[in-house]
């Protein structure tokens, strides 16, 4: 297929090319890919570029890079290799790739290959889904830090949520790409310069009331932000909460545990949590109807959600619903409850997934069920059906607006609906909170920079 950029991706396109260092906010559905690649394509045909590193998620690495070189005429020519193959492992000995792609899971095995070498065949890093990086402490990625501050005169990274769960994510992010610069190199600095502390412990830190701006001032020239919703003829997303109350025997059982930090269930079993933040994890566990024990064991509570949700699929009707869990008791209980599911954990391989998918957006599944980790990132779902169904909801802002995109994008020809099942007055409504919280500041986030963009000014 002849490469034919957008206008987003014309402007992506000509930000990398115009910056060494360089940060493409851009949507779900704008072609990021494709962009990269041919930019990588116009620098190694000009001589600037030797070769690419190119650091995913493993999924997309296995499946959406290759995809997209094989796609399009132009970029077809240059030869990828993946460092998780021995072939891949082989070429890049030898110099004899154009883009070599690495997963987050394997930088620490990488930095131990490339430990006293002298030269690397790449001198251009590309961070894909860079969210991925935004722990500052991530052993991972600073593991590589050191030989691509030496090696790498290009630094790219590209995302569609860069602030996933507020500012302070930004700058791992942003010091992988500009080595400092902007943000600084030390965390606390950054943390004390821009935030406060809103508790005594330490964990709440809150934006002072110039820090977006003077955040956003700093980013302003190397991150260009392009929204798909500001692009694409996407329709609308229309997001409806099911509220839900514990059934009377399961409302004492909650309260109990939260009071007491230990719930002694009518099976014999007994749940412990140890510290606060597995108390908030074994109360989540509660709602959704099952909690789990010391040694691992699952103990079913109550059928409350399960009953919810079967009302509410009988209000969809035929249409194909994503169903998103957070814990696999959830999985189990819902494949008892649910015959027709297929989950997509039952794909182990890529052939697997890649067959799955097409059977999804065939129209051949009529429940699919999915950790939002598992396919957050690099799959096209959008032929399959509109409709999204959380069963239980993740903290990651990330997670949430990753998996809500695979049908919620380019080519979707129909009213994306999400419904949430929301226990009232539980830790379902904390987590609901929560991620309204943190999309309000990645909003701020790109709108600032967008308006920067058109008006060369900050909001």
């Amino acid at each position: 297929m002849r490469y034919e950029p957008s206008e987003p991706q014309r402007l992506a396109g000509e930000h990398l090319l115009g910056h060494d260092r360089a940060a493409l906010f851009m949507g779900c559905g704008l072609g990021k890919t494709a962009v990269v690649l041919h930019s990588l394509l116009h620098l190694i045909d000009d001589g600037a570029c030797k070769g690419a590193l190119v650091v995913a998620p493993l999924r997309v690495c296995n499946l959406t890079w290759p995809a997209e070189l094989h796609k399009w005429d132009g970029v077809r020519d240059l030869r990828m290799v993946n460092l998780r193959t021995r072939a891949g492992q082989a070429a890049f000995e030898r110099g004899a790739a154009n883009i070599y792609l690495v997963n987050y899971d394997q930088l620490q095995q990488l930095a131990r290959r490339l430990k006293g070498r002298r030269s690397v065949p790449f001198d251009t890093v590309v961070w894909d889904e860079l969210t991925r990086a935004k722990n500052h402490k991530s052993k991972r990625v600073n593991a590589m830090r050191v030989y691509l501050r030496r090696w790498c005169v290009r630094h790219w990274g590209m995302t569609g949520t860069p602030a996933p769960n507020g500012l302070l994510d930004l700058f791992a992010q942003v010091r992988l790409l500009d080595d400092g610069e902007r943000l600084g190199r030390e965390f606390t600095l950054f943390r004390d310069t821009y935030f406060r502390a809103e508790d005594w412990g330490g964990y709440d830190w809150q934006p002072l009331p110039t820090a977006r701006r003077d955040i956003y001032a700093r980013l302003a020239d190397f991150a260009l932000t392009l929204r798909s919703s500001d692009w694409l003829g996407i329709p609308d997303t229309v997001q409806e909460d099911i509220e839900l109350t514990l059934p009377t025997p399961a409302v004492a059982q909650y309260r109990e545990l939260e009071k007491e930090l230990v719930l002694l269930l009518e099976d014999g079993g007994e749940v412990v949590a140890q510290s606060a933040a597995v108390l908030v994890n074994k109360l989540l566990q509660l709602t959704g109807g099952a909690c789990y024990d010391a040694e691992k064991h699952w103990h079913r509570v109550h059928d409350g959600k399960l009953d919810a949700l079967d009302k509410l699929l009988h209000r969809i009707g035929k249409r194909p619903v994503l169903l998103a869990y957070q814990f696999r008791h959830e999985l189990a209980r819902l494949r008892a409850r649910f015959p027709q599911l297929v989950s997509f954990s039952d794909a182990r391989t890529d052939a697997e997934q890649v067959s799955l998918v097409n059977r999804w957006n065939a129209g051949r599944i009529p429940l699919l069920a999915a950790h939002p980790r598992s396919m957050a990132h690099g799959l096209n779902m959008q032929d399959g059906g509109e409709t999204v169904v959380w069963y239980s909801l993740p903290w990651s802002r990330e997670d949430y607006d990753q998996l809500n995109a695979r049908l919620a994008r380019r080519g979707q020809d129909e009213v994306t609906t999400i419904y949430r099942l929301v226990t009232t007055n539980t830790m379902d409504e904390v987590v609901a909170e929560a991620l309204r919280s943190k999309d309000d500041e990645q909003t701020a986030l790109l709108e600032a920079l967008k308006v920067w963009r058109e008006n060369k000014q900050l909001l």
